[in-house]
């Protein structure tokens, strides 16, 4: 269901119909706020792990890169 448009004239007259309109609209744009700003911490999140991942492939490939493998014996 989507919000009913906030008619200018309804401000002036002020009705029930008016402010219960109005306090709809506040309430969704409360939850589209707290929505961004889940997603902004989300995405801080993901950025942080993804920094974590980088950091653990170069530790891994310098290991990889330095890796000696000795063999035993003549073959």
């Amino acid at each position: 269901m989507g919000l009913l448009p906030l008619e200018f004239s309804d401000c002036l007259v002020d009705s029930p119909y008016f402010r219960e309109n109005l306090r709809a609209h506040e309430r969704q744009m409360d939850q589209t706020s707290h929505d961004i700003k889940t997603i902004i911490k989300d995405i801080g999140d993901v950025l942080d792990a993804a920094k974590t991942l980088s950091k653990a492939k170069r530790t891994l490939a310098s290991s990889m890169a330095n890796f000696q493998f000795d063999c035993l014996g003549t073959t």
